[in-house]
């Protein structure tokens, strides 16, 4: 249940069954609303499992298949969000290149045409535009306005649509 104590170390040790605290720590207890401090030396804390292994749940430090794992084990709405957000990225982001050459054909095309300086600003614009909104919807999705699907495929959808409406419009 309740979080009982807390310890600051600068190393421990699980060994399978506690952890080792080598050198001095601190140790916040809670008791009757009130938090106590105390220095302890060499201490060790029961563990029944380790303690550490979930250092690194952040979804950027997790392959898909684990960030689908944890989604689906999280018993926190929230996490569960982010974590669904943080897997459709990552599924998503293959295509990302494949926006980009959508909208740099017709703008490479059209260079002969135009001046160079305004085709490439126009295509940096676009592509400002396209990560703004990127992280806008992913920004609504972790915040929970949209859904994970909704919120990272909206804007590759969209600037494709836009990216293949720009490529089908090059006069050849």
């Amino acid at each position: 249940g309740r979080i009982k104590a807390v310890y600051r170390a600068t190393s421990g040790l699980w060994d399978g069954t506690r952890v080792k605290i080598s050198g001095s720590a601190e140790r916040l207890t809670f008791r009757d609303g009130l938090i106590n401090r105390e220095v302890v030396n060499e201490s060790t804390i029961a563990e029944a499992e380790h303690p550490f292994s979930y250092a690194n749940q952040k979804p950027s430090h997790l392959n898909s298949f684990e960030t689908w794992q944890h989604a689906a084990a999280s018993e926190s709405e929230n996490e569960k969000r982010n974590l669904s957000v943080a897997l459709n990225r990552k599924l998503a982001t293959p295509f990302i290149p494949l926006i980009l050459v959508l909208f740099s054909v017709p703008f490479a095309i059209s260079i002969g045409r135009r001046k160079n300086i305004f085709v490439v600003s126009y295509a940096v614009g676009i592509w400002l535009v396209f990560t703004g909104a990127t992280s806008f919807f992913e920004q609504s999705g972790q915040g929970g306005l949209l859904g994970p699907i909704a919120a990272i495929w909206s804007p590759i959808i969209l600037f494709g649509a836009l990216g293949l409406f720009l490529t089908s419009k090059i006069k050849t």
